[in-house]
């Protein structure tokens, strides 16, 4: 059952050099299940955040950048950020350390100078159109990339292997927190109300282990599918906004409605393999 195999990769996660077996039943049932998971996870929670700020006098759509970023750069721009090229930078950068494989890593942390960039950026004073700006960019990617190549010419693919099956559990958890970390800075003035911080990113939190888990078992190339997927759905709430019914509104209701469904029946399924209990039979 995939929701056990969830549960115990997040126990004692194993990064591991794993050979899928792709575009098979149980594979497609697999993938949807744990989307479902997220997305509902994610929708709940969000719920939640909205009446917790809402109720101490927080205007967190006024905050928040993604709606801000849909007002200046419109729809279609904002969603095919999300869709195409949020999920492709943030699991190499975020998930690709997630193997064995030095190749990846390296990859990794090159792409995680950028990220580093746009932190600086978001928590500096410095214009982002100004020279500055592009010195700190050319000095913080320059460095990474540095890292990057030293890190690849100078351990072996065994050592490699060895380091990451043996820090397994501490690589898991640390790409979950930053990825969730790094989300934070998607509300302008988080400062405000850094108490609930946690509260706040625990949507990315849900997401990044799930996709962490999907990284591990189906490969990069997976994770990035349904990271794309994820986005995909959620953003279809800025067309359910909409004052006018529209076909993507009734798209959107059915997609929720069949995850909701199927996080149910994954619920119910857990909670009867708990009460399963073995009977010996007593020979007569």
């Amino acid at each position: 059952m995939i929701l056990k195999d969830l549960i115990s990769f997040l126990a004692s996660p194993k990064i591991i050099n794993s050979k899928p077996k792709f575009f098979s039943l149980e594979f497609f049932i697999s993938i949807w299940q744990l989307l479902s998971l997220s997305l509902i996870v994610s929708i709940l929670l969000a719920w939640i955040n909205f009446i917790v700020l809402q109720q101490i006098g927080f205007d967190i759509n006024g905050s928040n950048i993604i709606s801000k970023q849909v007002d200046n750069l419109g729809l279609v721009t904002v969603i095919l950020s999300l869709v195409v090229v949020a999920p492709i930078m943030e699991e190499i950068t975020f998930r690709g350390w997630l193997s064995p494989n030095k190749n990846w890593i390296t990859i990794s942390m090159a792409f995680f100078g950028f990220y580093s960039y746009t932190l600086f950026l978001r928590i500096g004073s410095i214009p982002n159109n100004s020279s500055m700006a592009t010195l700190v960019f050319a000095g913080i990617i320059g460095i990474y990339i540095l890292l990057a190549i030293s890190f690849n010419l100078l351990l072996s693919p065994v050592r490699v292997n060895q380091i990451v099956t043996n820090n397994s559990r501490l690589l898991t958890y640390l790409s979950i927190l930053t990825f969730a970390g790094f989300h934070i800075f998607n509300y302008q003035q988080f400062p405000s109300f850094w108490p609930l911080i946690v509260l706040l990113i625990l949507p990315q939190i849900i997401g990044a282990s799930i996709l962490s888990f999907i990284r591990v078992r189906w490969g990069m190339l997976t994770s990035i599918l349904s990271h794309s997927l994820i986005n995909g759905i959620l953003s279809l709430q800025f067309f359910i906004t909409l004052d006018r019914p529209t076909p993507i509104n009734f798209l959107a209701v059915i997609i929720y409605l069949l995850a909701a469904n199927t996080v149910l029946f994954m619920l119910y399924q857990l909670l009867k393999s708990f009460k399963k209990v073995k009977v010996k039979q007593i020979p007569l």
